[in-house]
């Protein structure tokens, strides 16, 4: 199945087939293929019942909910431990900054062992129920990071507007570790229903697909785009496959975000072996304490091959 996925991967990205189009099919495609798996991840999110305060948090049209810094428990402690962390971890990392230096994580695995509030935080109550509500579905935790945007004057890759192609839906936590104004590179972004008018109006092939900042404004004229900026603890839970965004035009000092992904399964991610680089999120989750906790274990679980 990979090996077949890699060549309509290519085959679809020469004929420029619809991103909408060819990833339904993929789905259509691994969903046939381990029927038992999306089931149990679908039934999975039912089982867990609606009665919650964070049930909708994450508006289901509008494809996100940005919060304040004191809207989510333990987000404050979450914070004060990451600054230590940033603040004590940068100065080591600088080289490994290269592959991607306008955003690169400089969290490693075992760093997850060291700062276990980290992960306690991204698969807390709160965070697991307005994921799972606005999703549908038991989700897979696809990448944490604690991410770093120097100041630079690049203007490439995910600095440009584009939608991510891991998944239909999806979602991304941007949480700041540090005070994000306009000259901080922040992130930004449409809602969905103005970004489906991207999608309708320039296209969206499958693949990589980047769009200038002037097309963008023209067809989200009459609305709003949205600035991640904001104290530390501030953020925003985004859709990033259907909110078309850009981040990290750093002008002035850093900017530190914690960021994790949450994916459906079967999610669109294709498979093409083993890509160790520097700066790369933290994709690997060993269940340790939520071993017997069923719903994490889920959560947790690595995405078969």
């Amino acid at each position: 199945m990979p090996r077949l996925e890699v060549f309509l991967n290519k085959l679809a990205k020469r004929r420029k087939i619809s991103h909408r189009k060819f990833g339904s099919a993929i789905k259509a495609l691994r969903i046939a293929g381990a029927p038992r798996e999306f089931f149990a991840y679908k039934h999975g999110a039912a089982a867990i019942g609606s009665k919650s305060p964070w049930t909708n948090f994450i508006h289901r049209t509008k494809g996100f909910r940005q919060f304040g810094p004191e809207e989510f428990p333990g987000i404050d402690e979450l914070v004060v431990s990451c600054q230590r962390f940033y603040k004590s971890r940068l100065h080591e990392q600088r080289e490994q900054m290269l592959r991607k230096p306008f955003f690169s994580n400089i969290l490693e695995p075992d760093d997850l062992h060291a700062h276990p509030e980290i992960i306690e935080f991204v698969l807390s109550d709160a965070v697991v129920r307005s994921v799972i509500s606005y999703l549908g579905s038991v989700p897979r935790l696809m990448g944490v990071g604690l991410y770093v945007s120097p100041p630079n004057e690049s203007m490439i890759s995910s600095q440009k507007f584009h939608f991510d192609g891991d998944d239909l839906k999806q979602i991304k936590c941007f949480i700041n570790l540090v005070e994000v104004d306009h000259d901080t590179g922040p992130f930004t972004f449409y809602d969905a229903e103005a970004s489906a008018l991207i999608e309708h109006h320039l296209g969206r092939p499958w693949g990589a697909h980047r769009y200038q900042d002037e097309a963008v404004a023209e067809v989200c004229r009459n609305h709003h785009k949205h600035i991640l900026t904001g104290p530390p603890g501030s953020g925003a839970f985004v859709d990033t496959a259907q909110c078309v965004h850009f981040g990290s035009r750093t002008k002035k000092s850093n900017r530190a975000v914690l960021m994790f992904h949450y994916v459906t399964v079967p999610n669109l991610k294709i498979r093409k072996g083993p890509r160790n680089f520097e700066g790369r999120p933290i994709f690997k989750f060993p269940p340790g304490q939520y071993a017997n906790d069923p719903l994490r274990a889920m959560i947790l679980a690595p995405q078969k091959k």
